[in-house]
């Protein structure tokens, strides 16, 4: 569970838990190097952040980074998405777990670098990051989740 804790007042602390999950069912996981190409900036990676690969020749290729939609070295096609809270220094790379395949919580996913965050469009709109991570991972279904749906019912 992620928890946030506010403190109210120096007698009170109130702790805050969510029960949602990012991965929901069938999930395979791998792991891949994750590199921060940002020189002067530490890259934050919260748990869901859609990553690309880079597929440019050169010494980053093969290793992962947070999807860009402008970008032209690989990693505007979404195919993994990061299953933890991650912090990399500038310039820094990291063997972080990716999700690659399965049920994902559609509310929890994360295009950092996207012109919108993927889920604010048509779902059925062709090309939208949303879609390009159906067709380009190996298998990744974003679903949407409503808690306790299977009580409920």
């Amino acid at each position: 569970m992620d928890a946030n804790t506010r403190v109210t007042n120096s007698s009170v602390t109130i702790t805050d838990y969510s029960r949602a999950k990012l991965a929901l069912g069938g999930n395979y996981y791998n792991k891949y190097t994750v590199i921060n190409l940002d020189g002067g900036a530490e890259l934050v990676l919260p748990k869901g952040t859609v990553m690309g690969l880079i597929t440019d020749a050169g010494a980053n290729a093969g290793k992962m980074t947070p999807f860009d939609s402008t970008a032209t070295n690989g990693s505007q096609v979404p195919v993994a998405v990061c299953n933890s809270d991650r912090t990399l220094a500038a310039s820094a790379q990291a063997s972080v777990s990716m999700i690659i395949d399965g049920e994902v919580d559609e509310s929890l996913l994360i295009f950092a670098n996207s012109p919108t965050d993927g889920l604010d469009i048509t779902i059925d709109t062709v090309g939208t990051p949303r879609n390009l991570l159906m067709a380009n991972s190996a298998g990744i279904k974003p679903v949407y989740v409503t808690d306790s749906t299977f009580h409920d019912n």
